[in-house]
């Protein structure tokens, strides 16, 4: 077995609440689940996720709540500190809650061990900017410090509307982009072989045909087992059926006594003689499943073995 290791990136699958599914329900936002099945390899053993949660953002618009007034919208100078700019935050929501329709809350839930938790983590509130408005979730939301969510496969993000549910017109579009990586044990599988042609063929001087074409040829072993250089040819033409030794075999591939030729899956693996320019080894995956012709000077013989694909 080989360790296999694949980096991805994707797309989270937009998610979109609104009078239909706003009204309390938990609805999930980011499955790592979900997204591991989609990069999950066809075979392998030991499957290792890793996810980055790269960006997750939400379009937002609520025309049925009371619009605030620009005037009543905190103010903060260069000057202030970050205490004092919270503490402006906090008065502006407590005079503009969801009871009194100028917002709407949401809560954020983690899911883990098949089960929403229960409590939710972080809440917030939307309110009607009067167009359209667009939320980072990943700051402050997900995380204080840094930059990076990390994602388990046991792990979900989910987001509720409550207890101000959203009306008809109202909605939220989330979306979002993760990385990540997955690594695991292949083994390449193993290719069922059947036996084809076996046996063996007396060469003479008189050229003469050892074995037909077979295009599902997968492994062939021939050897030469007489006492006389054999000359052989692949070829789907009957050139070599001549009465007496042609003179185009002494330019022809050659096995001595003992050597052989072995074909496996497209590599050649050839200890004769008078293979010019290794065009067997380079084309072998082709002239291999051609016809095979052989003849010599004289009286010898090929044995042969052929295995075939189902």
């Amino acid at each position: 077995m080989e360790i296999i290791s694949q980096t991805f990136k994707g797309v989270i699958p937009p998610t979109r609440i609104d009078h239909n599914n706003g009204d309390g329900r938990i609805v999930s936002i980011v499955d790592w689940a979900d997204i591991a099945d989609k990069h999950r390899p066809s075979s392998g053993e030991n499957v290792q996720f890793e996810f980055v949660l790269e960006y997750l953002t939400v379009s937002c618009f609520f025309p049925t709540l009371l619009k605030i007034p620009a005037t009543s919208y905190p103010q903060f100078s260069v000057g202030e500190r970050e205490l004092q700019k919270a503490a402006k935050t906090v008065e502006f929501k407590r005079n503009f809650p969801p009871d009194k329709n100028y917002s709407v809350q949401f809560l954020l839930w983690n899911w883990y061990n098949n089960s929403w938790r229960g409590q939710h983590f972080d809440r917030d509130y939307f309110f009607n900017a009067g167009m359209e408005n667009r939320i980072n979730l990943i700051k402050p939301y997900l995380v204080a410090v840094g930059d990076t969510i990390f994602g388990d496969i046991q792990h979900k993000l989910g987001i509720s509307i409550a207890p101000r549910y959203l009306k008809e017109g109202d909605y939220l579009e989330i979306s979002g982009g993760y990385s990540g990586s997955v690594s695991y044990l292949w083994e390449p599988p193993q290719i069922e072989l059947i036996e084809g042609a076996t046996g063996s063929q007396d060469i003479t001087n008189t050229s003469v045909k050892v074995l037909n074409s077979n295009h599902k040829r997968a492994v062939l072993y021939v050897q030469n087992a007489g006492n006389v250089r054999v000359y052989f040819k692949f070829s789907s033409v009957d050139e070599w059926y001549q009465p007496y030794f042609p003179l185009l075999a002494e330019s022809a591939p050659f096995l001595e006594p003992g050597q052989n030729l072995t074909y496996e899956h497209g590599k050649l693996f050839f200890n004769g003689g008078n293979n010019k320019d290794n065009l067997l080894q380079k084309y072998a995956n082709t002239f291999c499943k051609l016809p095979l012709y052989a003849v010599c000077n004289g009286n010898s013989k090929l044995v042969y073995q052929e295995l075939v694909f189902q």
